[in-house]
């Protein structure tokens, strides 16, 4: 098997691993700016920051593809955890293994922002569909069911809009 050199796979995980965590900071921004716009309602920005996070992700997805080829190059295989094998074997002074816990930090962070930005969809997305519901005349029970399979919908309520 050929197997790469403790030294090139080090100086190549630390490339990796400096630029996931750049990347994930450029991400956690993007993330930090869709969380204003969303609480301002503001969709031109919206638009903009959109863009700019799906930009992130592909290079993060990018990164991670490069890290797991290293692991592999080394011959560590990429299973989950190959780059606790590789850090070990390649790692003297825990350089790597250090900023790769950064790196993971700031994941759990973005997957918490992320949530919270989601959150704030969900929220969105209700309130503007009780709001027709109510322009409607429905009586907001439209998304649920009763025991007999019926929506739930009662026929007798009157439009806003016909009032």
């Amino acid at each position: 098997m050929s197997r790469a050199s403790p030294e090139e796979t080090r100086a190549r995980l630390e490339r990796v691993v400096s630029d996931s965590i750049s990347c994930a900071r450029g991400l956690k921004k993007a993330l930090a700016d869709e969380r204003r716009a969303l609480e301002d309602r503001d969709t031109d920005a919206l638009g903009r920051i959109v863009e700019r996070k799906d930009a992130r992700l592909k290079e993060l997805f990018a990164l991670e593809k490069t890290r797991a080829g290293v692991c592999v190059d080394a011959g560590f295989g990429a299973d989950p955890d190959a780059m606790l094998r590789v850090v070990e074997w390649c790692d003297h002074d825990a350089t790597i293994q250090t900023d790769w816990g950064r790196f993971r930090q700031l994941a759990e962070e973005l997957g918490s922002l992320n949530l919270t930005n989601g959150a704030i969809i969900r929220l969105r997305r209700k309130q503007v569909s009780d709001a027709l519901a109510l322009l409607r005349g429905d009586d907001g029970v439209t998304d649920t069911y009763g025991p007999d399979g019926a929506s739930g919908i009662a026929g007798g309520g009157r439009a806003l809009i016909e009032a």
